[in-house]
């Protein structure tokens, strides 16, 4: 049996080094020029509004940012742990417990989690749970 052959890693030189300095420039400055241009756009509302979406956004909307809020550590530890433990062949597990369990419980908590918020008065998730459970410490 071969050993394992590992491809040797590029050398950077000065035009990578000046095209990735200009994309990543790039970006911020479109970053930037987009945060402006939302600033004048929402500049009659609150900071609240901003970050609960002036409360007209639903309960379809906010199951969908919870369960890309969750997905973003699966993907990055829970998946890589099944695919390590398992080997490849465990993906179909990651995919399965991604789109038939996950996303539709943290639909579901979405709209009880929705209607805490706008009842307490919160904007955030920890805002939310330190008042539904009257903590001091969040």
């Amino acid at each position: 049996m071969n050993p394992i052959q590992y491809l040797d890693m590029p050398k950077p030189t000065t035009t990578i080094v000046v095209l990735s300095i200009i994309g990543v420039g790039l970006l911020l400055l479109i970053s930037i020029l987009l945060g402006f241009a939302s600033k004048r756009r929402i500049a009659k509302g609150s900071f609240d509004e901003y970050l609960v979406g002036k409360r007209d956004i639903g309960p379809a909307v906010t199951g969908c940012a919870l369960a890309a809020s969750y997905l973003s550590g699966w993907a990055f530890c829970g998946s890589t742990g099944v695919v390590y433990s398992v080997g490849f062949s465990g993906m179909w597990f990651a995919g399965i417990w991604s789109l038939l369990g996950l996303i539709p419980c943290c639909w579901l908590a979405a709209i009880k989690t929705r209607e805490f918020s706008a009842k307490l008065g919160a904007a955030t998730l920890p805002e939310t749970i330190g008042r539904r459970f009257e903590s001091k410490m969040l």
